[in-house]
């Protein structure tokens, strides 16, 4: 009896033990700061090659063995400068054939034009008086003859011989007459124009190797550079088969992929900052000029950037241009100025599927609110879309251990003006480096 009396009692002494609760976890500590409304100014830096402004495969417009070909890669070569020279020695035989022909047929047609000469025409009326004379004279000795032949002194034959000869020298006036009008008259126009016509042709064919024997001297389009040579002499070239490689490097144009989330920050006519990281110093620094925007990517291949071409006066040092084709460069693209809402980069967290900041209501408690992201500037990242709104506070110290509706202790809250003091000095940082390197 004692025994479970002892028990009880022990058994009632534990049921009146206080249990103290668990003593609550400790708050998150974060640093926050305000969302910003601001006037900004969105740019971007993309690399781009140079490329050539002019850039021809010189052919050749004729068919033969090239002779002559003396110039080397590298070769400065002025516009109409002779590159190289085909064989010419058939052309040449043919040709003065062909002068020699044409100067015939120009006489001739010239020489129908202009008609016959007062001499000739004066010896063509003298012929027709003699024939008018021989007719008088045929036309007596008929008369005579008859009277002869009637009276029987004379016989049939020789009144028939002077009546053939009266008849020719009637026919012979005719034809003097019609070769004397003829010669007043001049040659007629139809003769005149086949003239004509026969030496235009001989002309033609004179023009035609004239310019065979110039397509056989090939000459440089323009002022460049011969940067590859396709053929050497002795070899046979046919029509439209290139001979040399040219380049026109006075201007050059950087080809730049831009993606298309800059494009609209490339405006065609606007001037960009351009650098090449080969050339050191302010030589490596140049001006350009957005030429043409080339709306199409190359989507096939999974691409959404777009080729911009941004025109470059380029520049020699000694007799060698700055840029050279195929160099890399850095271009920057500038955009107009507009009011953006800005969060500061260190508040974004990106391990969900969109990015997210961690937004403190007034009861210190935080929430994950999604948002759409725009370009970055320095520390702050603009925002496309999203439920977040100017002078909210985001937790920018401490948002990877957070989650929505967990309650946070703030040990300190950035003014917008201590970041944006950061960005200054990176920016002046960046700006010392970029010198180094002769840009920026």
């Amino acid at each position: 009896m004692r025994k479970a009396s002892l028990v009880i009692w022990a058994v009632a002494a534990i049921g009146c033990t206080r249990v103290e609760p668990p003593a609550p976890a400790p708050k998150p500590k974060v640093v926050v700061a305000p969302v910003v409304q601001r006037s900004v100014q969105p740019e971007v830096t993309l690399l781009g090659t140079v490329v050539a402004y002019q850039s021809a495969r010189v052919a050749s417009t004729a068919s033969g063995p090239v002779v002559w070909f003396p110039h080397r890669p590298g070769t400065f070569v002025k516009k109409g400068q002779v590159l190289a020279r085909l064989r010419t020695t058939d052309v040449e035989l043919q040709l003065q054939a062909a002068q020699a022909l044409e100067k015939q047929r120009r006489y001739r047609y010239e020489e129908l034009r202009r008609g016959f000469l007062p001499e000739e025409i004066q010896q063509a009326k003298a012929l027709l008086e003699r024939a008018k004379a021989r007719l008088q004279l045929a036309q007596s000795r008929f008369q005579r003859a008859q009277a002869l032949f009637r009276s029987g002194t004379i016989n049939q034959e020789e009144f028939d011989q002077i009546r053939t000869e009266l008849h020719q020298a009637q026919q012979d006036v005719i034809a003097q007459e019609a070769e004397y009008q003829l010669k007043l008259k001049g040659y007629p126009e139809e003769q005149i124009q086949q003239a004509k016509a026969a030496w235009e042709a001989q002309r033609e064919e004179v023009r035609r190797l004239e310019d065979e024997l110039t397509k056989r001297t090939i000459t440089a389009p323009f002022d460049g550079y011969l940067v590859e040579k396709l053929t050497e002499p002795g070899e046979w070239v046919h029509a439209g088969d290139p001979v040399a490689l040219l380049i026109n490097l006075d201007i050059v144009e950087a080809v730049v992929p831009v993606d298309e989330s800059y494009l609209e920050l490339v405006q065609v006519g606007s001037r960009v900052q351009v650098w090449a990281d080969a050339l050191s110093g302010p030589l490596g620094s140049f001006q350009g000029q957005v030429v043409q925007v080339v709306p199409r990517a190359q989507w096939e291949q999974a691409s959404r950037s777009f080729p911009v071409r941004v025109r470059i006066a380029n520049r020699r040092q000694g007799d060698q241009p700055v840029l050279k084709e195929g160099m890399l460069v850095r271009v920057r693209f500038t955009g107009p100025k507009r009011q953006a809402l800005l969060v500061p980069k260190d508040a974004v967290v990106r391990s969900a599927a969109r990015p997210v900041v961690f937004v403190l209501d007034q009861n210190n408690r935080v929430q994950a609110v999604p948002f759409q992201e725009g370009q970055a500037f320095d520390s702050w990242v603009e925002v496309r879309s999203g439920e977040l709104s100017a002078q909210a506070l985001v937790v920018t110290e401490g948002a990877e251990r957070l989650r929505s509706f967990m309650q946070v202790e703030v040990v300190s809250q950035v003014a917008p003006d201590s970041l944006a003091q950061c960005e200054e000095n990176a920016s002046e940082d960046a700006s010392d480096s970029s010198q180094l390197r002769g840009g920026n």
